[in-house]
């Protein structure tokens, strides 16, 4: 091979290189047969290419672990939302979700998720959903939780709702939402005494 050829071919396998690079191949390496001028270019250019593969690993071990700590998230996540939205079967066919902190509309949709699903599986005859811990709520969170009602109705559930505070009550008030369509008992303590007592017909509850 001429010096001519073997000048092209050396030039040809740096661009090769070069171009494996840019499509994210990193193992491409060149050889070095010679000491000449071409020799310290090949040699800057293998050394380039040994600190990109080092800096795509450590980017792409990153990327792994960030993925991980993101679906842990997720997960946490999930079981909190899960423990904030508990559904109690405290008596047979009666199940109790206390609610407490904040309600906005998201929070309102896992209620409806957790509550519906306890309903479908255990066959209940009554819902109580306790609002003794929530202080107030905006038009759209009551809103949702009137939906709730609505769809525990739907699936054969008796719904309540005790606990409210008078700002929750005004709340529920400018909703303007059918009274026949709302329960609503003072404490949790009367809910379930109304509760039982629906399930016993001819035993009214006690007061």
């Amino acid at each position: 091979m001429t010096e001519l050829a073997e000048l092209e071919r050396r030039i040809a396998a740096i661009e090769i290189a070069i171009a494996a690079a840019a499509t994210g191949d990193f193992d491409v390496r060149l050889e070095i047969a010679q000491d000449d001028e071409l020799s310290s270019v090949e040699s800057s250019i293998n050394v380039m290419l040994e600190s990109l593969q080092a800096l795509f690993e450590e980017n792409r071990r990153k990327h792994a672990e960030l993925e991980r700590s993101l679906a842990t998230i997720t997960e946490q996540r999930a079981a909190i939302r899960e423990l904030s939205t508990p559904v109690l079967e405290v008596w047979d066919d009666v199940l109790v979700m206390p609610i407490m902190g904040t309600v906005d509309t998201p929070r309102c949709a896992d209620i409806m998720s957790n509550l519906l699903q306890a309903v479908a599986s255990s066959r209940a005859r009554c819902v109580i959903l306790d609002l003794t811990g929530v202080p107030s709520i905006d038009r759209s969170a009551a809103d949702g939780l009137i939906k709730v009602v609505q769809g525990a109705r739907l699936l054969g559930a008796r719904c309540l709702l005790t606990g409210l505070s008078p700002a929750l009550s005004r709340t529920l008030a400018e909703l303007d939402a059918p009274t026949e369509a709302l329960r609503t008992l003072r404490n949790l303590k009367a809910g379930l005494r109304d509760a039982i007592a629906h399930l016993r017909p001819g035993k009214p509850p006690a007061r």
